[in-house]
């Protein structure tokens, strides 16, 4: 285990972002919420989060929730 300074633990919340994915169950059952986390890229102008596939396989656009972290 690695122990992280306060500025690298700042540096890396300012990277980091959570996602949380949300499936609504069309028969009226309870909604799958699917959390993980992502990496903000930035290319440019451009910026995109990074994250792992199961986090956001066969997901529109419109199911996916970004979050910055406190």
């Amino acid at each position: 285990m690695i122990k992280l300074s306060e500025e690298n633990k700042v540096q890396l919340h300012m990277l980091s972002v959570r996602t949380t994915s949300i499936i609504k169950d069309d028969e009226g059952g309870t909604d799958k919420k699917i959390i993980g986390s992502g990496t903000i890229i930035g290319s440019g102008e451009n910026c995109y989060v990074m994250t792992a596939g199961h986090c956001i396989n066969s997901l529109n656009k419109d199911q996916i929730i970004i979050e910055c972290y406190d």
